[in-house]
């Protein structure tokens, strides 16, 4: 009986962050945009207010249990990433690297809701 019912609330806090996270995921768009109009904006006051509004919705969705992945000099991992083109790289150590963040990538626990799209290193001499 105790390892039934350990196994239902089991379950069911899996399928409480699953809704977390399809709840979540619907804010990436908008949140990409509000990212880019900061980019396009001159005016160091509303850039400042949107870099505001910015951080409130992070805060607000990382008490969700959002992470984001951000991760710019990492190993590309196709699990968590999306290639978006390979670049050479001078440096060894930037072979297979994450070399830029084209959009980040989210998580709600274990589950990837998003794969950060990325630009991989390759450094000339390593082999394709």
């Amino acid at each position: 009986v105790e390892a039934t019912k350990v196994r239902l609330e089991r379950q069911a806090e899996f399928q409480r962050t699953m809704q977390r996270g399809e709840s979540v995921a619907k804010m990436f768009d908008p949140l990409d945009n509000l990212n880019r109009s900061m980019d396009a904006i001159e005016d160091g006051d509303a850039k400042e207010g949107l870099k505001m509004v910015v951080s409130q919705f992070m805060s607000a969705l990382e008490e969700l249990g959002l992470e984001v992945l951000n991760p710019v000099g990492m190993p590309f991992d196709p699990n968590l990433h999306e290639a978006l083109s390979v670049v050479p790289v001078a440096e060894q150590d930037q072979d297979g690297a994450i070399i830029e963040v084209f959009s980040a990538g989210y998580r709600v626990g274990s589950r990837l809701l998003k794969p950060a799209r990325v630009i991989i290193g390759r450094h000339e001499g390593a082999e394709a």
